[in-house]
């Protein structure tokens, strides 16, 4: 038994193939003709669905029908130009600076699935990036339906550690534990403490002292 490891290559070859949704979809995110990077196939009973790498093609799915096999970019010649690696460095960089959505309602990611009718509630990172994240779909509690807004990346980090730190407060007097250097929130980690959102490459290690609330 063979197995595939990701990414590979598919080549956005056949717009016509499969339902008009499908088509439509890829034709408003893809250029026919172009090579993407997959990194994950999901197979299901009578389509599959690929998931590209790209700016603006975060959690988006085309139907397998659409693609055909091909080399990736960098098995076309070894003699990689400067000039296109910093073309893709920048895309990317853009990709990862993008505003993320969320539910205005409960915080919650929101994103488009294929085979889902509007927005979604989900758990799980809204940039795919190596391929082995995991997003898992929802229904609110309260059944409610999403209200989209939008958010700069690592707001919603701000937001989870804000919600930490209150619980934290409540159960140690209203303390929080702070960096007494930068003024960052820390977590323990193990038998140490680290900043919550750059961990232990903030630049200096943690200095503990205790900040009376938020």
């Amino acid at each position: 038994m063979s197995t595939v490891g990701f990414p590979i290559a598919a080549r956005f070859a056949h717009p016509g193939n499969g339902y008009k949704g499908d088509q439509d979809q890829a034709a408003r995110h893809l250029t026919p003709g172009r090579v993407y990077m997959v990194h994950r196939l999901d197979v299901g009973f009578s389509s599959s669905t690929l998931y590209l790498d790209g700016p603006g093609l975060s959690g988006i799915g085309f139907n397998t029908v659409l693609f055909e096999a091909a080399e990736a970019p960098n098995d076309w010649d070894d003699d990689e130009d400067p000039a296109e690696l910093a073309a893709e460095a920048k895309l990317n960089a853009e990709y990862m600076a993008e505003d993320e959505g969320y539910c205005a309602v409960c915080g919650a990611n929101l994103a488009c699935f294929t085979g889902y009718d509007g927005w979604q509630h989900f758990r799980g990172p809204h940039k795919l990036v190596t391929g082995a994240e995991h997003r898992e779909l929802f229904t609110p509690d309260d059944g409610h339906g999403a209200v989209v807004a939008w958010r700069q990346p690592g707001d919603a980090q701000d937001q989870a550690a804000e919600a930490a730190a209150r619980v934290l407060a409540e159960n140690t007097g209203g303390n929080v534990p702070v960096c007494s250097m930068c003024g960052g929130l820390l977590v323990l980690g193990g038998e140490r403490w680290n900043h919550w959102r750059t961990g232990v490459d903030a630049g200096h290690r943690p200095v503990l002292t205790w900040r009376r609330g938020l």
